[in-house]
C-alpha cells in the first residue's frame, strides 16, 4: 500500500506510529502483570501492588483491560500508586516512557499533518494556475472538466501534480 500510491504515505506513517504506540502500551501492560504477579501476597492473595484482589484469577480480557488502563494512566502520570516502593518505581518508569512516547508521537504527527497540508496547498495552487490558464484561453467547459479530471487523477495516483509555472499547463496532458 505504501508504494502503490493508493494511500497517502503520511497516513501510512501515522498508522505505523499508532501501531508502535499500542505495542509499547501492550508490552508495559504485560510488564505490569508480570510485576504484580512477582509481588509477595498475603494469605488472602492480596499484595500492596495493584491490581485489586478481585482480578486475581479473573478472565484474561478483564485483567488485560485493567492493566491497559493502569498503564495508560501511568504513562500520563496519573497511576493509582499506594506509596509502595516497587509500585512507585514501576509507575515512574511508565511515566518516563510515556513522556518520551507521547512527545515522539506529537512531534511526528505534527510533521506528518503539516506534510499532508503542504501537499494539499501545492495541489490547490497548481489547480488554480490551470483553471486561470483555461479561463484566459476560453476553453470549452467540457474540455476544462476533462483537464481537471485528468489532473485530479494524476494527483490521486501519484500524490503530486508535476507542473511548473514556467511551461504550458497542457504539456503534461497526453496526446489525443
Amino acid at each position: 500500500l505504501e508504494y502503490s500510491g493508493t494511500i497517502s504515505p503520511s497516513l501510512i506513517k501515522l498508522f505505523k506510529l499508532l501501531g508502535a504506540f499500542f505495542l509499547t502500551i501492550h508490552f508495559l501492560t504485560c510488564a505490569y502483570w508480570r510485576t504484580s504477579d512477582a509481588m509477595d501476597r498475603d494469605r488472602w492473595g492480596r499484595s500492596d501492588f495493584p491490581p485489586p484482589h478481585q482480578l486475581i484469577g479473573a478472565a484474561l480480557k478483564r485483567q488485560y483491560a485493567y492493566g491497559f488502563l493502569w498503564v495508560i494512566l501511568a504513562t500520563l502520570g496519573n497511576a493509582p500508586v499506594d506509596g509502595e516502593y516497587d509500585q512507585c518505581v514501576f509507575a515512574i518508569v511508565c511515566t518516563i516512557i510515556g513522556v518520551l512516547v507521547y512527545a515522539f508521537i506529537v512531534g511526528t504527527a505534527a510533521g506528518l499533518l503539516s506534510e499532508m497540508n503542504a501537499l494539499a496547498v501545492e495541489k490547490k495552487e497548481k489547480m488554480d494556475f490551470i483553471n486561470k490558464y483555461m479561463m484566459v484561453k476560453k476553453l470549452p467547459r467540457k474540455l476544462q472538466d476533462k483537464v481537471r479530471a485528468y489532473y485530479d487523477y494524476v494527483f490521486a495516483s501519484t500524490g503530486r501534480v508535476t507542473l511548473s509555472q514556467e511551461h504550458c499547463a497542457f504539456d503534461d496532458l497526453p496526446e489525443p
